[in-house]
């Protein structure tokens, strides 16, 4: 634990970061995360790639885009029913979005009602889709959304705008109704600015010789990537943490367990019941099958417990081994 006004540490809570009150930790330990290291291994779950953001005069009719801007305005009003069934009854959502250069386009989605609490004024989202063109006006109709932020948290779209020029990947968090993934994407990005350079735990000679990045580099950008190079850099080095921490661990686990135990020596008599299968055969066991025999018996010689996997194909004459 670090002192107090000093910078906060990796296994510091999370209340030592900027915004990130009682409140806030109180929802982000809801999903396990209640130090700076439990937030930086909260990874994201997916991306959404925003492609390339485009300004409104860039835009053509007809031609897919990606606009960011802040949601002013919502509205949903029904539509006449198809055929006059009261079944075919429909809703129309549209939206009013401006652009961090002042342009205003439209966002319709047709049955998506809920799409007015999603994407409520004060909204700032990536919409991407195929312009089209309704009374004068750029539309965009059914478009992808991705939620970037929100005004009252301090996320403008020019803030976006500006952040999505240099990150078209933004990643999304395994999140709650209280806790959306824009946030925690923030809380993330004053983790990685505040904790300095995370020290790496594998050894460089072993990095080299696997081809992995550091960890450092791997944590900012499975979070923070500019690319899906990146990303694939970042989750093999981050797997390769994982599953090398559970083997240390496994064995730990069979280390220690065999020097509290003590096995009997069982090794196979020359005239016993193994010997003389074996020896009535109507043919010759395999070189393989020759190796497993000689490697458990030696297992079996030992004065511990013997831990063998039998591996081989289907057919490949295990059960006889066996």
């Amino acid at each position: 634990m670090s002192a107090a006004g000093a910078t906060p540490t990796i296994d510091d809570s999370v209340t030592r970061l900027a915004g990130v009150g009682p409140a806030a930790a109180k929802q982000l330990e809801t999903l396990g995360v209640r130090t700076v290291r439990d937030l930086l291994e909260h990874y994201p779950r997916r991306y959404a790639d925003a492609g390339e953001v485009v300004d409104l005069s860039a835009v053509e009719v007809g031609r897919p885009a990606t606009l960011v801007g802040e949601v002013i305005d919502v509205s949903v009003r029904p539509l006449a029913p198809k055929g006059g069934s009261p079944r075919g009854r429909r809703d129309l959502t549209e939206l009013v979005v401006r652009q961090a250069g002042g342009a205003v386009f439209r966002v319709s989605f047709f049955n998506q009602r809920w799409m007015a609490d999603r994407l409520a004024p004060g909204t700032v989202a990536a919409f991407s889709g195929k312009v089209g063109e309704f009374r004068g006006q750029l539309q965009l109709a059914g478009p992808k959304a991705e939620v970037l932020g929100n005004v009252r948290a301090g996320r403008s779209a020019e803030d976006v705008a500006e952040e999505l020029r240099h990150q078209r990947l933004m990643p999304v968090y395994p999140a709650t109704g209280a806790l959306p993934s824009d946030r925690i994407r923030s809380q993330v990005a004053t983790a990685l600015e505040t904790v300095g350079t995370i020290e790496d735990w594998l050894d460089p000679a072993l990095r080299e010789q696997e081809g992995l990045v550091g960890l450092d580099a791997a944590v900012r950008a499975i979070h923070q990537p500019e690319g899906w190079e990146d990303v694939a850099a970042a989750r093999t080095r981050l797997v390769f943490d994982e599953l090398l921490v559970l083997q240390l661990g496994l064995q730990w686990r069979r280390r220690r367990m065999e020097d509290g135990m003590v096995g009997l020596d069982n090794r196979p008599s020359e005239q016993g019941l193994g010997a003389r299968l074996v020896a009535g055969l109507p043919f010759t066991p395999t070189s393989a099958q020759l190796a497993a025999f000689a490697g458990i018996a030696a297992d079996l010689e030992l004065e511990r417990p013997m831990h063998r996997l039998l591996q081989g194909d289907v057919g490949s004459g295990k059960t006889l081994v066996a």
